[in-house]
């Protein structure tokens, strides 16, 4: 697979290539793309990358790049990420209002 020039060859290199595109745009000629980032944390999620769930469980808690807000989604990625063991997916359900 690859972003933008660059071939990624592991899942978390993956996941930070990801993170980088719609935080912070990417190096040189690669512009900020929210919607890619999205997809490729989708990507992730589908590969069963705990830490992925979670952020993609924030992206719809919050409403962020593109998404609409949406508690149920994000309780469910949240869970997933939970049930993998990730740490902050446990914290972020404990925060929830249901």
């Amino acid at each position: 697979m690859y972003v933008g020039n660059n071939a990624v060859e592991t899942d978390e290199t993956l996941l930070w290539e990801a993170v980088n595109l719609w935080f912070y745009g990417g190096e040189g000629e690669t512009p900020l793309d929210e919607k890619r980032g999205v997809e490729l944390l989708e990507i992730m999620c589908e590969r069963g990358v705990p830490y992925a769930m979670f952020l993609l469980g924030e992206t719809y808690a919050k409403g962020l790049w593109g998404k609409t807000k949406d508690e149920d989604a994000a309780h469910g990625w949240y869970r997933k990420s939970a049930e993998l063991g990730c740490v902050a997916a446990d914290k972020a359900l404990s925060d929830l209002p249901f």
